[in-house]
């Protein structure tokens, strides 16, 4: 993707498109929202969800101005990821245009299903 924040998005004018709530029970969520300044606030007529100010896009976003620009990618749609414990780092990511990159920790910002059907691991 040309962005951060995969299906998560608003429109122009702001509207969140994107999944729209965290759940009471997702603690994680919540901390780690505090930990990045996003504000949250009760969803109305359900106290047992919160929305995320600005939409939740706003988590990666916060979380990609975090980090040193060299460590993030867009525009490389990963086709396989191999791991071999023995170099460093230990993970390297190829894309569909051959090109490849080296990581210790990789996240997939992407459902399961897609992760399953269009990558391979070694």
């Amino acid at each position: 993707s040309e962005r951060f924040g995969g299906r998560l998005m608003n429109t122009p004018s702001g509207v969140d498109v994107g999944a729209a709530w965290i759940f009471y029970g997702q603690r994680k969520m919540l901390d780690l929202s505090k930990k990045l300044g996003v504000k949250t606030f009760p969803q109305p007529g359900d106290p047992t969800t919160s929305r995320v100010t600005g939409g939740t896009v706003a988590l990666p976003l916060a979380i990609a101005s975090r980090l040193p620009a060299s460590s993030l990618r867009k525009d490389f749609e990963v086709v396989s990821c191999t791991q071999d414990p023995s170099s460093s780092p230990a993970i390297t990511l190829t894309s569909s245009s051959g090109s490849s990159i080296a990581a210790s920790r990789v996240v997939f910002a992407v459902p399961p299903k897609l992760i399953h059907d269009r990558i391979s691991f070694t």
